[in-house]
């Protein structure tokens, strides 16, 4: 019988997000390049201070602050959803040797990490406390892993004997 399979714990994860966030931030970054959003939040007219002008940029029209982050959230999950369904993890998850795994430690199939995108949703309007779950799981799951039946494990491609250890012996974070 194989090694039981080891999770991934919060910092692998949020390295992982991290990279995966690369190429979203780009976008946005070429947004303000272009034109697309208002790059007066990047400096403050003379006789401001910045941090002065800043809240005023906000109470007077929010959407300046809200637009990007809103683009730059929408984007995070578009791109690493799509990548998820087509690759079956994250170029973050590639590069740090994570994958996505049902209960039986088998790859996940793509209905699940469709329903797991879908579940992401709820951890991302969680503002933040479903992604903390990963601390308090004693597998380091999120309330997206959790509500998808998926686990996040390190290691090689599924082997046949390989499965999800629940006695949490081994769990990393």
């Amino acid at each position: 019988m194989s090694e039981p399979l080891r999770f991934a714990g919060f910092f692998r994860r949020t390295v992982a997000l991290g990279l995966d966030a690369i190429v979203p931030a780009i976008a946005v970054t070429l947004g303000w390049a272009m034109g697309i959003f208002d790059v007066r939040v990047f400096v403050a007219p003379m006789g401001w201070f910045y941090v002065d002008w800043l809240l005023h940029l906000w109470l007077d029209n929010p959407a300046i602050f809200t637009a990007p982050a809103l683009w730059f959230v929408l984007l995070t999950s578009a791109w690493i959803t799509t990548l998820t369904l087509i690759a079956g993890r994250s170029p973050g998850a590639m590069a740090l040797g994570m994958r996505i795994v049902d209960a039986a430690g088998e790859d996940a199939a793509r209905r699940r990490c469709a329903g797991r995108a879908l579940a992401s949703l709820w951890t991302l309007a969680s503002l933040g406390l479903g992604w903390l779950w990963i601390v308090a799981s004693r597998e380091g799951r999120a309330w997206h892993d959790l509500l998808s039946g998926s686990w996040v494990v390190l290691g090689a491609p599924h082997h046949p004997t390989s499965h999800v250890n629940h006695n949490h012996s081994t769990s990393h974070r």
